[in-house]
């Protein structure tokens, strides 16, 4: 999924997750409303996303300058696009990242 930034550069999406561990509730909220700015679909504090490198460290470090690094937590991890993904739990493994990757 290419886009062009502000230069005109054509730059490459990938799908991501992003997860996060606030205990403050008002930069819980806070770290929701920057999010879903990129979220394609999540559910409470775990987020799929689609950003290119730029995207995802300029995201990264503003969920972080919200955070308290004593007691809260913040996660961003590439999705690998050529593996089935492993379902644990009781969701069904036919729906986990249906938009991010095809499920055989």
């Amino acid at each position: 999924m290419p886009f062009c930034n502000s230069g005109g550069v054509k730059m490459k999406r990938r799908p991501a997750v992003i997860s996060y561990d606030i205990s403050d509730p008002k930069c819980r909220k806070q770290a929701l409303q920057l999010v879903r700015g990129w979220r394609v679909d999540g559910q409470k504090s775990v987020h799929e996303c689609w950003l290119s490198p730029q995207e995802a460290q300029v995201l990264y470090a503003k969920l972080c300058a919200l955070i308290d690094p004593q007691t809260d937590h913040v996660l961003l991890a590439w999705v690998n696009q050529r593996e089935t993904p492993l379902g644990l739990g009781v969701g069904r493994v036919d729906r986990l990242f249906c938009h991010l990757i095809r499920v055989t």
